[in-house]
C-alpha cells in the first residue's frame, strides 16, 4: 500500500505553547484558514510531517467536543531519533505544521462497567481525553498517573479544578513523595466486565502486562509509539519469554532472511542488505508498508487500520508471530 500524496492534508498553526514539565510542552493547534477541524474521538492521534523528512505521531489530549482546536503534548527526548527535538525547536507560536487526519486505534470500549486508565509519564496524554469523555458521559473510571515527581507531572496546571479530578490517582517514584500506588492491586481489582487502557514507556508497559495475566485480551488496550521492542515481548509470550528466530521469505526475490527474537522486520531486512524506504521508524508515516502473502505479522504501527492489517504490514515496527512470514518483495 503506497503512501498517498495527501497523507498529511491538514495545515495547522500553533496558537499556544505551554510548558507542563521541564521536558514536556503542550501545543494548542488550529486550522491555518480558521475553519473547523475534523472531528475526533478519545484515544486518537495525529501524524505530523516535520522538517528533514521526519514523521511522528502524537496523541490528542484535549476535549473531543472542542472542535476549534487540537491539543497535543510532546516530551523532549535528547537521546531520541530527533522528532521531539524538531517539534520543540520548530513548533513555536505561529508556526505551521502539516498533519494527518485523526486516526484512532485506541478507542474506548462501549460495553465496560468501569474503565481503568494507566498512564506512565507522557503516556497519559490520550488518557486525558478519555477521562473527559468518561466523566461527561457518567461512566465509572479511574485515571492513575505514574511519574517521577510532582515536578514531572504531565497534567495541565489547572487539572485539580477539572470536574474529573476526583477520579485521578497519583504515583511518584520519588522516595520522599507520599503518593504511591500498588499497580498489581489496581489491576487485580478490575472486574470481568471492566477494561484497562495503558500507555507509557516500555518499562511501564511491561509492568502492566506482567500484572494483567488474569485479564482477557479484549479487556486490555494499549498504545505505544515506538519501533524498538524488547526481545521476547510479543503476542505469543510474556515479557522475557524466549522466542526462536523466524523466517522472512521475500517472494519476488526468492530469498529468505532470518529474524531474531524481538527484532523488527525492517531491521532484519536492513542487515540482509535489502533496500527499504523507512522515514519515521515508528509505524506512523506508512513509507515502509508492504503487502504480505502468508503468515502472521505482529503489528505495532499506528498507520494501518484493522482491515489494512489483514493484507499489509509496517515493516519498521512489526515482528513475526508465526514461524514464517512471506512478503511481496
Amino acid at each position: 500500500m503506497p503512501v498517498s500524496a495527501d497523507a498529511y492534508p491538514l495545515n495547522l498553526v500553533v496558537r499556544e505553547v505551554t510548558d507542563l514539565t521541564p521536558e514536556i510542552r503542550a501545543y494548542r493547534l488550529a486550522a491555518q484558514d480558521g475553519g473547523a477541524l475534523p472531528p475526533w474521538e478519545a484515544g486518537a492521534h495525529l501524524a505530523f510531517k516535520l522538517d528533514d523528512g521526519l514523521a511522528r505521531a502524537y496523541s490528542l489530549c484535549g476535549d473531543p467536543d472542542h472542535g476549534g482546536c487540537y491539543e497535543i503534548a510532546v516530551k523532549r527526548e535528547d537521546l531520541g531519533r530527533g522528532g521531539s527535538l524538531a517539534m520543540h525547536r520548530q513548533a513555536g507560536p505561529g508556526a505551521g505544521l502539516r498533519a494527518s487526519l485523526p486516526r484512532n486505534h485506541f478507542a474506548l470500549a462501549s460495553d465496560a462497567s468501569c474503565q481503568l486508565l494507566l498512564g506512565g509519564g507522557i503516556g497519559v496524554t490520550p488518557l486525558l481525553a478519555m477521562a473527559r469523555v468518561l466523566h461527561r458521559t457518567g461512566q465509572r473510571f479511574q485515571l492513575a498517573v505514574f511519574c517521577r515527581s510532582e515536578r514531572h507531572l504531565p497534567l495541565p496546571a489547572d487539572w485539580r479544578g477539572q470536574a474529573w479530578a476526583d477520579s485521578v490517582l497519583l504515583h511518584f517514584d520519588d522516595p520522599a513523595a507520599p503518593q504511591k500506588l500498588d499497580l498489581p492491586r489496581l489491576l487485580a481489582d478490575v472486574p470481568e466486565d471492566g477494561h484497562v487502557y495503558y500507555c507509557g514507556p516500555e518499562g511501564f508497559m511491561q509492568a502492566v502486562r506482567a500484572s494483567s495475566g488474569h485479564l482477557s485480551d479484549t479487556q486490555l488496550h494499549s498504545e505505544h509509539f515506538g519501533a524498538v521492542l524488547s526481545a521476547g515481548a510479543g503476542a505469543s509470550g510474556g515479557a522475557g519469554e524466549a522466542r526462536s528466530a523466524v523466517e522472512l521469505v521475500l517472494a519476488r526475490q526468492q530469498r529468505s532472511v532470518a529474524v531474531g527474537p524481538g527484532e523488527t522486520l525492517a531491521h532484519a531486512l536492513h542487515l540482509a542488505g535489502v533496500a527499504l524506504d523507512t522515514v519515521c521508524e515508528q509505524g506512523v508515516c506508512g513509507s515502509c508498508v508492504t503487502r504480505y502473502l502468508d503468515g502472521r505479522p505482529e503489528h505495532h504501527d499506528s498507520c494501518l487500520d484493522a482491515d489494512e492489517r489483514r493484507e499489509y504490514v509496517a515493516l519498521c515496527c512489526a515482528t513475526c508471530a508465526s514461524p514464517t512470514l512471506v512478503l511481496d518483495l
